[in-house]
């Protein structure tokens, strides 16, 4: 399983694929980072099959299964081999674009396509669309869990969609400025939302009325074009960006840019970020 391997950090290029580097799992940031400065990379892949093209996200299940999306096609991978998942027999005949995957706290995977939300059935590798109307078939680029009320945050560069799934009422959230764009988003344990744009960070504050207002992070300003978030175990937030590295910050810290040689290259893009684990960063 992939609990058992020795896998430590990937990293995406625009140009490649996925690439591991391997690490030693440490306790605070600056010696973990540091351990990262020389990684040994070599390519993810099993004896039939290989990801070509941009790595867009990774999740990872409660079986411990990485998925993956690359190429607009979802995989999913155990350590050893990769899988492709693949749609319904009632979806096959357009299978729409794959965009994001994510796991809510019930185990069930979500897909996000260029035709709504989709899920995948536990032991499987289809997607079913079943249920899952009320945001309707949007483009969704990302996706977010509040573990508190099993909220679903889907959405594209220019609407976010908070969908309660208890009620199944539709709201959105605006950033409240036409020119920005929104390229990725995370839910912290504590319910805050935080959203990756064009013109830098935001987080979800609660106004008087209980509803959740987008403000700019302040520790963040400055940092622009970002493309990438994840969260660890510890509440770090790692924020990739385009072609300016990635970033490390805690609330009420400053921001720490990760220093990597793997990031010196302009032509480096990181698309996505997960910790599956203290010190194992892909």
């Amino acid at each position: 399983m992939v609990r058992d391997r020795a896998i430590q950090t990937l990293v995406c290029f625009v140009a490649a694929c996925i690439w591991a580097g391997y690490a030693v799992a440490v306790v605070n940031d600056n010696s973990r980072w540091q351990a990262l400065s020389q990684p040994h990379f070599q390519i993810i892949e099993s004896e039939d099959q290989h990801l070509d093209g941009p790595i867009r996200a990774f999740a990872q299940d409660q079986d411990g299964f990485i998925w993956t999306v690359s190429d607009y096609t979802l995989w999913r991978w155990d350590g050893y081999s990769l899988k492709q998942a693949s749609f319904s027999a009632a979806e096959s005949t357009q299978s729409p674009d794959i965009f994001t995957v994510h796991n809510d706290r019930n185990g069930r995977v979500w897909v996000g396509t260029s035709n709504g939300l989709y899920t995948i059935p536990a032991g499987t590798l289809t997607l079913k669309k079943e249920g899952l109307k009320p945001i309707g078939d949007v483009s969704i680029d990302f996706l977010a869990f509040n573990p508190q009320n099993d909220t679903v945050y889907a959405g594209n560069w220019q609407t976010l969609y908070v969908w309660q799934t208890k009620n199944n009422k539709v709201d959105t959230l605006s950033l409240g400025d036409k020119t920005n764009w929104i390229s990725a988003i995370q839910m912290s344990t504590d319910g805050t939302l935080w959203v990756a744009t064009g013109k830098g960070l935001f987080a979800s504050r609660i106004d008087s009325n209980g509803n959740p207002q987008l403000q700019p992070v302040k520790a963040m300003a400055g940092i622009t074009d970002l493309s990438a978030l994840g969260l660890s175990k510890d509440g770090t937030l790692w924020v990739g960006t385009d072609k300016s590295g990635v970033y490390a910050y805690r609330p009420k810290a400053q921001a720490q840019q990760i220093k990597l040689p793997q990031f010196s290259d302009q032509d480096v893009w990181v698309l996505a970020i997960l910790e599956i684990r203290p010190g194992i960063v892909w």
